[in-house]
Order: C-alpha cells, then structure tokens, then sequence
C-alpha cells in the first residue's frame, strides 16, 4: 500500500465586498504561495492588495453562482493575474 502525506497550510479568508456585501474568499496554499479566489464581488483593488500581502498568486477564480454581487471584480482580478474563472455550467447562458 502506498501512503501519500502531504503538508499544506491553508490560507483561508473570508470578508464582504461591495456593492452589497458579497462574501469574498481567498483560499491560499501558504507552501506553493498559490490561491483561488471565491466570488469576486466587487473591490478588485482590495482583494488584489490582500493577495500581495499574503504573498499569494491568484490561479483561478471560482463562481458560486453568477449573480452581479458575485461577479462584479473578475474583469479586473483576471486582468490582473491572467487566472483563469470557473462557473458552473448550468449559469454559462448567463
């Protein structure tokens, strides 16, 4: 049998963006310095500034859903990280 043991401290923070108070996570690997941010809603410079400060590199963005609260900073955090976006593909018509 062969056993895998892997170390990885997670990053994990959670904080409201405007407009409307959309939660917004980064989920961070601390070891390969790498994160996903979850539901991007708004105040691309904020969550751009905090992924510097924690040292991360964003390697995708995720959409729990695509309502405008949610979505509002991908333009510009994809701009700015070249990360790709996931959504589920039952919201693509969207």
């Amino acid at each position: 049998m062969i056993r895998a043991c892997y170390h990885t401290r997670m990053i994990i923070e959670h904080f409201s963006v405007a407009p409307l108070g959309c939660n917004c996570v980064i989920l961070g690997d601390e070891d390969r310095g790498t994160a996903i941010v979850v539901d991007p809603g708004g105040e691309a410079p904020r969550i751009l500034a905090r992924l510097e400060e924690l040292g991360l590199t964003c390697e995708g963005i995720v959409h729990t859903h695509t309502h405008f609260d949610h979505i509002g900073a991908t333009t510009e955090v994809q701009r700015a990280t070249n990360a790709p976006t996931m959504i589920h593909e039952e919201d693509l018509f969207l």
